[in-house]
């Protein structure tokens, strides 16, 4: 798999596990409230969480690794939409709303949605990586039909072995038989 499909289904598993989160803190915030949070603190609270799960999603979570995960940020939304509550509460930005269930209720549905979350985002893992590797030899094949064929690289041709050495190039004046050698073969001819 390339570095880009690798990043893109990173970033794909790591929306679907920050919006999962973040949803199921705002409808807990929504369902207690009575009201629905302020949209700026809900992009936030989003964009915490991602940072969040976004080191996890390098390689494949466990069951506990993704509960621990949705609990941290079910803990991270839950304060940060009720911070931005309380804020606009004392500006009077937020009418005052009953809550849909009660609280002892709420926290049972908070705990009972997050562990059924951390159930669905496990099984979710594993199906996905089970159709990735299905799918793998089928994305093997549509590249390569897909890419032009490729010539084989020529091999640069190799350079050329000079015919001389350089030290005997140099020596080319001075070459044959030693001085003396040549008086004596000079003196055998006359």
């Amino acid at each position: 798999m390339t570095t880009t499909a690798r990043g893109a289904l990173r970033a794909l598993r790591c929306l679907v596990a920050a919006g999962t989160t973040t949803a199921l803190g705002v409808l807990a915030h929504v369902l207690a409230s009575g009201h629905p949070p302020d949209a700026l603190a809900a992009l936030l609270s989003a964009a915490l969480v991602a940072a969040l799960w976004w080191p996890a999603t390098r390689r494949p979570v466990g069951a506990a690794e993704v509960l621990a995960l949705l609990a941290l940020g079910q803990v991270a939304v839950h304060v940060l939409l009720h911070a931005a509550g309380a804020a606009g509460h004392a500006h009077g930005a937020l009418p005052a709303a009953d809550p849909v269930l009660p609280p002892d209720a709420m926290g049972l549905a908070h705990v009972v949605a997050t562990l059924a979350a951390a159930v669905v985002l496990r099984a979710g893992e594993r199906a996905a990586a089970a159709l990735l590797e299905l799918l793998r030899p089928l994305v093997r094949l549509l590249v390569a039909r897909a890419l032009p064929a490729r010539a084989p690289l020529a091999r640069p041709a190799a350079r050329p072995v000079p015919l001389r050495p350089r030290l005997l190039v140099l020596d080319a004046a001075r070459r044959g038989p030693p001085a003396h050698r040549r008086a004596v073969a000079a003196a055998a001819v006359r």
